[in-house]
């Protein structure tokens, strides 16, 4: 695991890109990465439409008590970036994009996830991470990871656009 006070740190950078590149879109790039947004969004309603209809989300909900979030609490992932951090900045409201900034400079809190405080994660659903909103690593089968499997080229293709649009005002 990387150093928790770097990773938030590099965090907290690519999270003030993204506002930065957010503010400075051209109106054609503004509109790639707005798409490109929408369509990542609309991949994660598909898996969250998948993992409720599997039971997975059920499943999960119902087994919090016992875990107390577990997946959510130690297991974050590594590799998140700006475009991750620009899904967040253009589907949260100006209070959220506050509180992850707050969370991303404070001290370290009391999970390893430096999103995840006390009163849950900061940012809302449809603004997590891809990966972050359509994990159920204790109930998912086979089934759901090809699901997800299915899903991988179109996410990687939104990725790629949105990516095309932030390198240009990196």
């Amino acid at each position: 695991m990387k150093n928790s006070a770097a990773y938030r740190e590099y965090l907290r950078e690519e999270l003030e890109a993204a506002v930065r590149i957010r503010a400075g879109l051209s109106e054609d790039d503004r509109k790639k990465a707005l798409s490109a947004v929408e369509a990542i969004g609309r991949v994660r309603e598909r898996v969250d439409r998948f993992a409720k209809s599997s039971g997975y989300a059920a499943g999960c909900a119902d087994y919090i008590s016992e875990c107390k979030g577990f997946c959510c609490r130690w297991h974050y992932p590594e590799k998140l970036d700006r475009r991750d951090m620009f899904v967040a900045v253009c589907t949260a409201g100006r209070e959220t994009i506050e509180r992850l900034r707050q969370y991303l400079t404070t001290e370290k809190g009391p999970h390893q996830c430096p999103m995840l405080k006390a009163d849950g994660c900061a940012l809302p659903f449809e603004s997590r991470p891809l990966v972050c909103s359509n994990a159920y690593p204790c109930f998912a089968g086979q089934k759901y990871h090809d699901f997800l499997q299915s899903m991988k080229e179109e996410i990687q293709k939104r990725f790629a656009e949105l990516g095309e649009v932030l390198d240009k005002y990196s």
